[in-house]
């Protein structure tokens, strides 16, 4: 797969997230997708589920509902309804020519991209060397969801992604619109890598009727932001108002520490050793 993608209205698009299949902004992806395309079928879990990642169910079986032709509700992982389409629905010679995930409720920057089911469901589809971006909208202060950003630029991203952007093997592409209050106030594009920061969770406990004690990971905050400040990360970038646009690859070999630990470990065992 390398290839630049220009005529939308001729593909055939997968939409998947990780909120659920009724969530606001897989709605959002959908309505905007449909100007341009008429070939779209969105497969996402029956409810929430943030935080899954890349996983699979495995070990119990998990239930698909048909909608309707164009929508189905998994009971599983996002990744559990990606998987359902691409080795189900479509055959291989039948696959997607995109799949878009989305658009999640808050960012998914820096470390979230290492837990968001958002990220897992583009990512998976890029196992499948199919061009995926994740579009996800940052969140407010004060928790709330500013829906009009994302709906005011996500076509004009996707179309200069589509009209601009080669997509190659084994990288996908994560769009994270700004918490802003204005459409005005967003203040351009930005190509960012991802930044660092450590979440502090706080873990809450509660006993039920027969002793047993459940927890949750409650809502955490920032306890060390590397890259705040570096304009070409994508927490540097969202935080000063921009869009962001982060080119993920599945390669996650630290290549420097390969060479290092090649002048260290590489040898053949025989009869002396």
């Amino acid at each position: 797969m390398t290839e630049k993608m220009k005529d939308l209205s001729k593909m055939k698009v997968l939409i998947g997230n990780d909120d659920g299949i009724n969530a606001t902004g897989i709605k959002l992806l959908e309505s905007i997708v449909k100007k341009y395309c008429d070939n779209i079928i969105a497969i996402a879990p029956i409810s929430n589920r943030s935080g899954a990642s890349q996983s699979l169910t495995l070990a119990n079986s998990f239930t698909a509902r048909k909608l309707d032709d164009n929508h189905y509700a998994v009971d599983g992982s996002p990744v559990d309804s990606i998987a359902f389409g691409l080795r189900h629905l479509f055959s291989h010679n039948d696959y997607p020519d995109l799949v878009l995930s989305g658009i999640n409720s808050d960012a998914n920057i820096s470390d979230d991209i290492l837990y968001s089911g958002t990220i897992g469901v583009a990512r998976e589809a890029c196992l499948f060397r199919i061009p995926s971006i994740a579009f996800s909208q940052q969140r407010g202060i004060d928790g709330s969801t500013n829906w009009e950003i994302a709906q005011h630029y996500t076509d004009m991203v996707l179309n200069q992604i589509l009209d601009n952007y080669t997509f190659v093997d084994n990288v996908f592409l994560s769009v994270n619109f700004p918490a802003v209050e204005k459409i005005s106030e967003v203040r351009g594009i930005r190509s960012t890598f991802q930044g660092r920061r450590i979440i502090k969770d706080r873990l809450v406990s509660y006993t039920d009727p027969r002793n047993m004690i459940h927890y949750w990971i409650g809502k955490g905050s920032y306890v060390n932001v590397d890259h705040i400040n570096t304009i070409d990360s994508d927490i540097g970038a969202i935080n000063e108002g921009y869009i962001t646009i982060t080119p993920i690859k599945i390669d996650n070999t630290s290549y420097e520490q390969l060479n290092t630990m090649r002048n260290t470990f590489n040898a053949d065992f025989n009869d002396n050793m």
